[in-house]
């Protein structure tokens, strides 16, 4: 198909013996396309307008799930399996009707070359991702649309790409690629369970770049995983906020640090800080940062702040750690600072 488009109406079936390829497209208003043969055509459209349809797991090029407003609501339900797409996935709706691409009903696995993205002209895009894992290679831009990440769920950026959030919250998020960049660019981005950067044993260097006035959230139940088997690293100019114990002393971790204890105390590991690290708690509720015992080093500032009515505690002397703050030490009125007895402060 060579810059036009096949169209396939309702209820008709796509057998696949041999080939379909080219710069055009298929156009599907079926879900009766078999998993044989080769379908490498530029993109292959799901219009789930005139009924609900089922994507079939097979590799594709590029795929749109769309609704073209037909009256009602419709939805795109990827089949359970492995689905391949060399190029990208568009979820897209026109004015009135919504289009959901329903990952939750299987929990497929899909293997993204391209991005993930959404197109509206105005009414609701929703991607449900399920169980499965959800591999993109370039860019996840989640922006007017909503992606709601199954528990259980994980994102693997293996490309060099960009995460614009949308506002919307991953489950479990991994950079690991062979030497890429992935960047937390648009807009602030939570991972609520498992934030991953690197490979355990891959010796490559992975880097989740965070951009200047953006934050990355590990939340409460979280842990942030900076693997050490190359230089694997955590950097840029935003910040990375930890509201939880199970930061790793592994990696490189340049990038701002704000150690959110409004939820609960906080063990800081012992490690080297290549940026300002800030203590904090919102909360009414007294709380407490522990550094761990070892070496811990603050190549910059090292501030406190506390915005709630709860006190707050810098603990350095529990574990007695040998402490290096390079920058600035700033304690505010509201923060006790027990600093380490044996091994001081520096």
């Amino acid at each position: 198909i060579i810059l036009r488009t096949l169209i396939m109406g309702a209820g008709s079936t796509v057998t696949i013996n041999g080939t379909i390829s080219g710069t055009g497209g298929l156009y599907l208003y079926t879900s009766n396309v078999d998993t044989n043969g080769t379908l490498m055509v530029s993109t292959t459209t799901f219009d789930c307008s005139l009924g609900n349809l089922t994507m079939p797991a097979r590799s594709y090029a590029s795929v749109t799930a769309i609704n073209n407003d037909c009256g009602s609501a419709c939805t795109v339900t990827p089949s359970a399996g492995t689905h391949t797409l060399t190029g990208s996935l568009l979820v897209s709706a026109a004015a009135t009707d919504a289009v959901t691409f329903v990952g939750a009903t299987n929990n497929p696995t899909m293997n993204i070359a391209g991005s993930v993205s959404y197109l509206s002209v105005g009414a609701a895009m929703t991607i449900t991702t399920g169980t499965g894992t959800w591999t993109v290679s370039t860019s996840l831009t989640l922006t007017g649309g909503t992606f709601t990440a199954a528990t259980g769920n994980t994102v693997v950026m293996d490309g060099t790409g960009t995460i614009a959030s949308g506002g919307n919250i991953l489950y479990n998020l991994t950079a690991n690629g062979n030497g890429n960049t992935v960047t937390v660019a648009t807009a602030d981005l939570t991972v609520s369970n498992i934030l991953t950067v690197g490979g355990a044993a891959d010796g490559n260097n992975d880097t989740l770049s965070i951009n200047l006035t953006r934050v990355l959230t590990s939340g409460p139940s979280g842990t942030v995983t900076i693997h050490g088997s190359g230089t694997d690293s955590i950097a840029g100019a935003g910040t990375l906020v930890v509201q939880h114990s199970n930061l790793s002393a592994n990696g490189t971790l340049s990038a701002i640090v704000t150690f959110d204890d409004t939820n609960g105390d906080i063990t800081m590991p012992a490690r080297t800080y290549g940026a300002a690290v800030i203590i904090t708690n919102t909360g009414s509720t007294g709380r407490t940062v522990t550094a761990s015992a070892g070496t811990v080093v603050f190549s910059s500032t090292l501030t406190t702040s506390k915005s709630g009515s709860g006190a707050q505690t810098l603990q350095l002397d529990t574990n007695d750690p040998a402490t290096t703050v390079t920058g600035t030490l700033t304690i505010d009125s509201g923060t006790i600072l027990q600093a380490p007895s044996a091994n001081g402060l520096n």
